[in-house]
């Protein structure tokens, strides 16, 4: 018997070897099904709009393939896209295809959930818009403000269109004229307050203000 065992003992070696590997191998190339919550990412917004409703942040994805792939497989190796240029203005609702989803060489999508999702998209408006000086405070005694200059005197206001439409004017941050003895140059920031403006160009503009003395009555 124990002949046997030591009888050609280096050909049963490798017979063991080639079987094991060979039961990894049929192992490794079973199929499995695994489930991920992926980052749902979007690209290809027309310039003129902005994403105001966003659908929820992550999808689910089931993906298939052999067992040694998808025991290494994360979801950071698995992305989802919409492509949102052929998207209008409004409510939109996309359907979310396997060709969203990129996988690597050997995985397939089997299933997306939801497999639709809505957003709403809004015209990006650019208008220009009147400023004017905010003034607090008066000049020191004896002294009167005579003129007050802003240059430029507009500037470029853009946001969503139903906020910059009625839009009229735009005012600068408060410049106090408190002692002010001789005429002066201010450089101030536009503000826009609490109105919904997402940008402003240029920032800030020059307020000039002319003070003289006042001469006897």
């Amino acid at each position: 018997m124990r002949g046997w065992f030591t009888h050609n003992i280096g050909l049963k070696v490798l017979s063991l070897l080639l079987a094991s590997a060979l039961w990894f191998f049929v192992a490794g190339q079973s199929s499995m099904e695994v489930g991920f919550f992926v980052p749902l990412g979007f690209s290809g917004i027309p310039e003129d709009m902005v994403m105001t409703m966003a659908p929820t942040g992550e999808i689910s994805v089931r993906v298939r393939g052999p067992k040694l792939v998808i025991n290494d497989l994360t979801s950071s190796k698995i992305s989802a896209n919409l492509d949102l240029s052929g998207a209008a203005e409004g409510l939109n609702k996309l359907r979310i295809e396997v060709d969203n989803i990129d996988v690597p060489t050997g995985v397939t999508v089997t299933s997306v959930k939801p497999g639709s999702v809505r957003f709403r998209l809004e015209k990006i408006m650019r208008k220009a818009v009147g400023v004017k000086a905010k003034l607090s405070g008066t000049p020191a005694p004896g002294y009167k403000v005579v003129q007050v200059t802003i240059s430029p005197r507009t500037v470029e206001a853009a946001g969503l269109k139903k906020n910059i439409l009625p839009l009229r004017r735009l005012f600068t941050e408060t410049i106090s004229l408190n002692g002010l003895t001789e005429s002066k140059v201010f450089k101030s920031r536009v503000s826009h307050g609490k109105l919904e403006v997402r940008s402003i160009s240029p920032e800030t503009v020059k307020v000039t203000v002319i003070v003289e003395a006042i001469t006897g009555k």
